[in-house]
């Protein structure tokens, strides 16, 4: 199993996340992590500023779980990475480039770590400017959010806010909510 870790700089605000050896971690001043681990190995060519993951990739903070098949990591090219700004993801200091990306491809599943909801997809992509991910499916294969076993939406593309905690739907929706016992 490969593990890269990256420092997401959280600011002052308390955070939990998991610590390098996978125990809770609580922080209000210093870096909560993120871990990304795969089955098949990672590539990550300094040229591009880019790590490439394969098989059963899980990416884990204290926000979310996101597992796919492939995950993309690019990173911000810069001759200055060694120190990244708050709320700016980086590489562990061994590296020392900051996040400006994340694409997760081939089944994608998204947890939220708070309540459980979980969203699917053929593919995420999560971008740290906008502290957004934005998930898209196939067609006939509508990217969907659900909320407990009867509770879900579709929609052609799903945009997951993390910095606001809100969910949008855009193209083509569908929403099922069970009301048994009546509205």
């Amino acid at each position: 199993m490969n593990r890269l870790l990256i420092a997401l700089f959280l600011g002052l605000t308390p955070r939990f996340g998991l610590a390098a050896d996978n125990s809770p971690a609580v922080s209000t001043n210093k870096p909560a992590v993120i871990e990304i681990v795969s089955e098949d190995g990672f590539e990550y060519d300094f040229n591009k500023g880019e790590a490439v993951y394969r098989g059963n990739v899980v990416v884990r903070d204290a926000q979310m779980i996101i597992t796919s098949q492939i995950l993309t990591a690019q990173f911000v090219k810069s001759a200055t990475n060694t120190a990244a700004r708050p709320g700016q993801p980086m590489i562990s200091n061994q590296l020392g480039a900051k996040v400006e990306s994340i694409v997760a491809e081939g089944g994608v599943v998204v947890i939220s770590q708070r309540d459980k909801r979980f969203a699917k997809g053929e593919k995420a992509v999560y971008t740290t400017k906008t502290d957004t991910v934005v998930l898209t499916g196939t067609p006939g294969n509508q990217p969907s959010v659900h909320f407990g076993t009867n509770h879900f939406f579709k929609a052609n593309r799903i945009i997951y806010d993390r910095r606001n905690g809100k969910f949008r739907g855009e193209g083509n929706t569908d929403s099922r909510f069970d009301q048994t016992g009546g509205l």
